[in-house]
């Protein structure tokens, strides 16, 4: 529900996006690394973490602090290239 709303915002906020790659992996894929820090566990991959359900809610902070990162470098080496080209 969260990616197609972000596709619907498409024609509201007025940029193009024919495939809409933001709506889907780039909403997507920024709710489930957030998601992640609220339902991960130690008892699937004991060298990871437990997450918020799990008593740990600083996990969610990390995670949205990882994928806010990412965010933004993929942004400036977009616009970084843009200049370049």
């Amino acid at each position: 529900m969260v990616c197609y709303t972000a596709v619907l915002m498409k024609a509201k906020l007025g940029y193009d996006d024919a495939l809409d790659a933001f709506g889907v992996h780039g909403i997507g894929g920024f709710l489930g690394a957030l998601l992640t820090g609220v339902f991960c566990q130690k008892l699937f991959n004991p060298a990871g973490a437990d997450g918020a359900l799990f008593g740990h809610v600083a996990q969610v902070w990390k995670q949205l602090v990882a994928a806010s990162v990412a965010a933004a470098y993929g942004a400036i080496g977009t616009l970084v290239l843009c200049f370049v080209i």
